[in-house]
């Protein structure tokens, strides 16, 4: 098989089912009621392989396969975790049976989400005292029962939200270093420094543990002292993920009055740490988000008026007062006390940092650190005034320059989904940001023997998708023609299948939110998720349905002849010429006029890429045209076509490493010409 033509073959999509329901419930109760069974001397291995090992295998098998349907779960979620509960309380289990069962208890979380399994768990006061005794007798360094230290954890972030102070659980004669806070304040530092999944459990223990009424006074800003301390020091590394995940869980989940007065100084440590130069993107990623919640917790929540609503938020019971069309109206607004309501609205000093920090984020190297970004700046201008947040909107933009990388491109493409998803990209800004979005979703420039911009279209259809769901029809109809092209030629001609896919995806959601897509209907149904998936088809056969439809043809040929017939993949370029033979027919009188001389003029480049494709593409528009029996080439094309082999050869572009393919190209062309019956002059045409 050819090299080049190996991305036509489409990826496996996989067998997929809908399941109805649980139905392997009583097997998954059997294997965890087994487990009261199991001795630490059942549990020696037989033959290098454990007696637990196959029902674990089995147990997880069943589990993983409700993972695209976790909420069947949820009738017989409750029975499977109390009979997990029962083995872990009891007192005539080994421990061996309390690990298995912590490692079913992991994967049940693992599919369900560790939300839905903390609801499910019990959280009285009398399970306090075991589940912290239990777990301080873990050793965090033992690699084989990390589940029952990770469960341990997930349960005691639940068991802390009890409503009394925790000094009521301890007896008199206890010390201050034994003291249930005591105690709970030391687990809290203690995992957070360790390497497994049990630091992310403990993030979120800590952040509703510290938050109490009881420990926020007295615990918060130590912890916040012992973590900045950690984080602002050299040569740390990994060990400054744990104090960031848990200061980024605690601004997420305490109160803003009580964060407030730490904002400052966690500010300056961020700053200080200088994150942009770690070279792991976790703390990178994690930076953004401690600074985005610093940012959230220095402004008041509130509703902002200035946000651009699109429809009504709230239906009436009865449909048959549902508004449709243009009857929908946005509801009337006191301005006057809007206005007031945004003077009266103070911004910080500090968010102008906060927003160059996150600015920069957005240009960061990995991409999870540019979403972290881009949410952020979507959140914060979510309590911004209408002015600053415009100003951010024009950051925001600027990023989207040629003298920016192809990072800051991305990320500020992730921004502005953001952004126009929250209403916060009002429509004044659409004249601006439409043309910007053309360039993105063309995004596509040479590196080496490869190009850079594939995440970048990625993105911009994306951004494409929520300005369906953004905008009312009248709103972004005047942008309709340019957004509906753009789409339709990545659908037909980007080089990934995942961008091919996401234009469809980004062209169906206009058709059935906007409405006002040309031909939208009869295009989706030939372009949709499977079709687009094999580039040949995309590119000779849905390529010139579409074609057919004029609003898209002209667009459609263009972008075949400015850019893919000049692609660095061969295999791009002679689809391309194909792509162009076949909707020759469509437009032969623009074939002949406008792309015929285009073509061969760029036969003189010096990028052999650039004369390979043009010449291959002149040869199958010529045979294409000859086959429309109406038309006929003039006398200076036949010319201009009889020169192309002899310019070739007289400038020596046979030689070289690039010679095969002129080579190729050229008999290519001969070919075609032959089977046009292309009239030719006396002269010699070829020579040995």
């Amino acid at each position: 098989m050819d090299e080049f033509n190996t991305e036509d073959i489409i990826e496996p999509i996989g067998l997929g089912c809908s399941l109805e329901r649980f139905v392997e419930w009583k097997e998954i109760l059997d294997l965890v009621t087994s487990l009261k069974e199991t001795t630490e001397v059942t549990e020696q291995p037989v033959n290098g392989r454990s007696n637990a090992e196959k029902p674990y295998e089995r147990f997880r098998y069943i589990v993983d396969q409700y993972k695209e349907q976790p909420h069947l779960l949820d009738t017989y979620l409750s029975q499977i975790l109390d009979e997990i509960i029962f083995i872990v309380r009891g007192n005539n289990f080994c421990e061996r049976s309390k690990h298995l069962a912590f490692q079913y208890m992991r994967l049940i979380t693992n599919v369900r989400g560790t939300k839905v399994i903390l609801q499910h768990l019990p959280h009285s006061a009398q399970d306090l005292e075991p589940v912290l005794t239990m777990l301080e007798n873990q050793d965090e360094k033992d690699n084989n029962n990390w589940e029952t230290r990770y469960c341990l954890i997930l349960w005691l972030s639940i068991i802390v939200k009890i409503p009394f102070h925790m000094s009521r659980l301890d007896s008199n004669d206890v010390g201050k270093d034994s003291t249930v806070i005591q105690r709970l304040y030391n687990i809290c530092k203690k995992y957070a420094m360790v390497v497994d999944l049990c630091r992310d459990a403990c993030a979120y223990l800590t952040s509703q543990f510290l938050t109490r009424t009881d420990t926020k006074d007295c615990l918060l800003p130590e912890y916040f002292q012992w973590a900045c301390d950690l984080i602002t020091q050299e040569n740390l590394n990994w060990m400054r993920f744990g104090p960031m995940l848990s200061i980024a869980a605690i601004l997420k989940y305490g109160k803003r009055e009580d964060l407030l007065p730490y904002a400052p100084k966690l500010l300056k440590t961020m700053m200080t740490m200088n994150w942009k130069s770690e070279p792991y993107r976790l703390c990178r990623k994690l930076a953004m988000k401690v600074i985005q919640r610093i940012g959230l917790t220095f402004l008041k929540a509130r509703v902002i008026s200035w946000r651009y609503k699109r429809g009504m938020r709230i239906l009436p019971i009865d449909i048959s007062q549902w508004p449709t069309g243009d009857h929908i109206k946005t509801p009337a607004l006191n301005v006057k006390n809007e206005d007031e309501a945004e003077e009266d609205l103070e911004v910080p000093a500090e968010m102008e940092d906060i927003i160059e920090e996150l600015m920069q984020g957005l240009r960061d190297s990995d991409i999870t650190v540019r979403w972290s970004a881009a949410k952020g700046i979507g959140r914060i201008m979510g309590r911004m005034t209408k002015q600053l947040a415009d100003d951010v909107v024009v950051c925001v933009l600027d990023l989207l320059s040629p003298r920016e990388s192809d990072c800051a491109w991305h990320g500020g493409c992730l921004a502005l989904a953001e952004l126009s998803k929250r209403g916060l990209l009002l429509p004044s800004r659409l004249e601006e940001v439409i043309p910007l979005v053309k360039k993105a979703l063309l995004y596509d420039e040479p590196l080496g023997h490869t190009s850079v911009g594939s995440h970048i279209r990625d993105a911009a259809c994306y951004l494409a998708w929520t300005f369906a769901r953004a905008y009312d029809t009248h709103v972004f109809a005047p942008y309709v023609p340019d957004i509906a092209n753009a789409l339709v030629v990545l659908t037909c001609f980007d080089r990934e299948v995942n961008i091919r896919r996401a234009a469809s995806a980004a062209f169906q959601e206009h058709i059935g939110r906007q409405g006002t897509f040309p031909h939208g209907i009869d295009i989706l149904t030939a372009a949709d998720y499977f079709t687009v998936g094999v580039r040949t088809n995309a590119y000779l056969n849905i390529s010139v349905y579409i074609a057919q439809f004029k609003e898209y043809t002209t667009s459609l040929i263009d972008h075949l002849v400015d850019r893919k017939i000049e692609h660095w993949d061969i295999a791009i370029r002679d689809l391309s010429a194909k792509a162009l033979h076949n909707m020759t027919k469509h437009a032969p009188q623009y074939m002949l006029e406008i792309v015929l001389p285009t073509l061969l003029q760029k036969t003189n480049s010096i990028d052999a890429n650039v004369r390979h494709g043009s010449i291959i593409s002149i040869g199958e528009i010529v045979y294409a045209l000859s086959l429309i029996d109406e038309l006929c080439i003039g006398k200076e094309l036949v010319c201009a076509i009889n020169e192309i082999v002899k310019n070739v050869k007289k400038k020596h572009m046979f030689k070289g490493i690039s010679g095969e393919l002129m080579k190729i190209a050229c008999c290519q062309l001969i070919d075609r010409c032959s089977l046009a019956k292309l009239p030719v002059n006396d002269d010699q045409v070829i020579s040995k």
